[in-house]
């Protein structure tokens, strides 16, 4: 009962909504004009909890959960009508790991209790709903390391999954240290569950300790999500906390994403790529696109 009572604690300070900064940046993959961002979201995977899919003659069936009703929001916002089913997103750094948010796996229950999905995207603008096949769909056969820190505020955890991914590279992970403030930044993942998005446009706007602030497009469920230096292509950091993510309309009962000035609010806050790089085996091939 200690346990449980302190991890109420932790989480209860702890802030995991995400906000717009400037203009809404997200795109879905399929409709990025740059070939290398779609190649780096093929590396990209979606945590999605074990009764919102399964498997019915050889096709994947998602739950039929659409955003609007989900985040309850008004008839204009963006996406209303996507399927949105993912808690949380990971990215591949080896054949058989992936990188994600601490706070989306810190026990062997996150572990078994989701499956993690490649290509949870949809292929053009005029889909809602995703299809992919089961051969894209992994579970969590272990969790190598996981950590989350309240007070010194680190977060993220290593997986590794259930068998060998064989059709796609890992990304590359930056290991200079810290981006330099000014970096040009993207994110790649699963806003608010939805279907593989892009968000360019950012940059990092400060350092700390054990992470750094930006102004990333970023929503729930952007956990764990891949931050891309936009010039070298590689990994800086993993999305783990920033700002709410919606609010109420001033006429209506729906609500509306929360916009910032470009360099206004709090800031999207990443962890340091360079935390996780002691735990990825160093028998395995080096990370490469």
């Amino acid at each position: 009962m200690k346990y449980i009572a302190l991890l109420l604690i932790l989480f209860s300070t702890v802030t995991f909504g995400r906000s717009i900064y400037g203009e809404d940046n997200r795109i879905d993959i399929a409709l990025s004009n740059n070939p290398i961002h779609r190649e780096l979201g093929r590396s990209v995977l979606a945590m999605i909890p074990n009764e919102d899919i399964s498997v019915q003659d050889n096709k994947v069936v998602f739950s039929s959960k659409i955003l609007k009703n989900k985040k309850s929001l008004c008839d204009k916002e963006r996406f209303n009508q996507q399927q949105a089913v993912a808690t949380c997103t990971g990215f591949l750094v080896s054949p058989r790991h992936v990188v994600t948010a601490g706070h989306c796996v810190y026990s062997f229950s996150d572990c078994s209790d989701n499956k993690w999905v490649f290509d949870y995207a949809v292929t053009d603008s005029h889909k809602t709903h995703v299809e992919t096949s089961p051969s894209q769909i992994y579970s969590c056969k272990n969790i190598v390391h996981t950590t989350l820190s309240n007070r010194g505020k680190e977060d993220w955890a290593v997986i590794e999954l259930d068998r060998e991914v064989k059709d796609r590279k890992p990304l590359i992970l930056s290991e200079r240290g810290k981006p330099m403030i000014g970096d040009p930044l993207l994110i790649l993942g699963h806003p608010s569950g939805l279907p593989l998005k892009v968000a360019e446009d950012a940059t990092v706007r400060s350092l700390d300790k054990n992470h750094f602030v930006a102004n990333l497009d970023s929503f729930q469920a952007n956990s764990g999500s891949p931050v891309i230096n936009a010039k070298t292509n590689e990994v800086e950091g993993i999305l783990v906390r920033g700002g709410v993510d919606y609010k109420p309309a001033l006429i209506g009962q729906c609500q509306k994403v929360v916009k910032c000035p470009k360099n206004g609010c709090t800031g999207e806050e990443v962890s340091y790529i360079e935390r996780i790089l002691p735990y990825i085996p160093v028998n395995l091939p080096k990370p490469g696109v």
